[in-house]
């Protein structure tokens, strides 16, 4: 229950006020705060679970966000002796030390230990990413009440339509979004329609996000996929760098 609550609350946050008329808004300081909040019971359970000699082996092994928080704490201090104190950036700074700890070690080590509490985060993405994906299409194509949920940005010149953050404030966050959405329904084991149906509409919602970074990654995790799979390595390998180098030269 608190894992869900953190995740729903996690991503109430990129749904902000004022950016369009999705009804299921709410105060800023609100989200965060829940979002910290079921973020910490959560980290307190996950301590509880996890046998103390995984956690010391988890931390020796990948002490890089270590060195990150040790870096925005010297800034953080040095802010304050400068007497630049803001109550935002203490905030910010509160939950990387703790929620970016949690998400970076307890929680990952808390999924290798229950594979359902995985399985949980994983088709809470795909619910998440379909519906916002789903809003962001209706509403490109102006459906009435879906049009004024989206908040849109950009034209995409070549088709001559909006691209949109759905119910989001950002179109790369939803971009992002679509992406791990499409990643984790390419892992289920649905029945291929249902799996093609729900990556037809993460796809398209993604194309319309206009996020070439997010477009990139889906390209190459595909490209990969098949490049294992196949028998032709070479072949591929030969092909590929071809396309490479005609790329640079149009570029």
């Amino acid at each position: 229950m608190f894992f869900f609550l953190y995740f729903l609350f996690s991503f109430l946050t990129l749904v902000k006020p004022g950016y369009n008329n999705f009804p299921l808004q709410l105060n800023n300081n609100l989200t965060y705060f829940l979002s910290l909040f079921f973020g910490l019971l959560t980290g307190i359970i996950c301590l509880n679970k996890i046998p103390k000699s995984d956690l010391k082996y988890s931390l020796k092994k990948n002490p890089f966000f270590l060195f990150f928080l040790f870096f925005i704490s010297i800034s953080f201090i040095l802010n304050l002796v400068g007497g630049l104190f803001d109550v935002y950036t203490s905030v910010k700074t509160f939950g990387f030390l703790t929620i970016g700890m949690i998400n970076y070690y307890l929680i990952p080590l808390r999924f290798k230990l229950d594979s359902s509490l995985f399985k949980l985060w994983g088709n809470f993405i795909i619910y998440i990413s379909v519906l916002v994906s789903l809003i962001a299409i209706l509403g490109v194509f102006e459906f009435p009440v879906f049009f004024y949920w989206n908040s849109f940005d950009e034209k995409i010149l070549v088709i001559n339509m909006r691209s949109t953050a759905s119910i989001l404030f950002e179109p790369n966050i939803y971009a992002y979004l679509i992406m791990f959405g499409i990643f984790f329904t390419d892992l289920k084991h649905y029945s291929k329609i249902k799996k093609i149906s729900i990556l037809t509409i993460l796809i398209l919602g993604l194309f319309f996000s206009y996020g070439r970074g997010a477009w990139m990654c889906v390209i190459i995790y595909y490209f990969i996929s098949f490049f294992l799979k196949s028998k032709y390595k070479k072949a591929i390998i030969i092909l590929s760098f071809i396309f490479f180098v005609q790329a640079l030269y149009f570029i």
